[in-house]
């Protein structure tokens, strides 16, 4: 079992400004609750980058999900990547962006 990795790309989205895609994985594929709630805290505020929204991205379980977006709740806006919609927005604390939008994933191309 292993703690997962974050990998961190900023972005500027059309209609959606300022972005941070957290993208994660797990090495070996599995990992514990615990290992995951301390690579979220080892991460601190990379998750949480103020004035800007976020797009979560990875592999893995639900809790592991609920962790980062609890973490981030203070950003503007966090959306869940979903490969047959695009990304969703699941909380936002901006009039301009609503639970429900969801961002093209053609914004997300060509990001290293």
């Amino acid at each position: 079992m292993a703690k997962p990795l974050f990998k961190f790309i900023d972005k500027e989205l059309e209609n959606f400004g300022s972005t941070r895609i957290i993208e994660f994985s797990i090495p070996g594929g599995v990992t514990t609750p615990v290992e995951f709630a301390e690579a979220v805290e080892e991460a601190g505020k990379e998750l949480y980058p103020m004035n800007r929204g976020i797009v979560i991205s990875g592999r893995g379980p639900i809790w592991g999900y609920a962790m980062i977006l609890h973490a981030a709740h203070p950003t503007r806006w966090i959306a869940t990547m979903d490969l047959r919609l695009g990304c969703v927005v699941v909380q936002s604390h901006t009039p301009e962006i609503s639970c429900g939008d969801t961002i093209p994933l053609t914004l997300l191309e060509n990001i290293a």
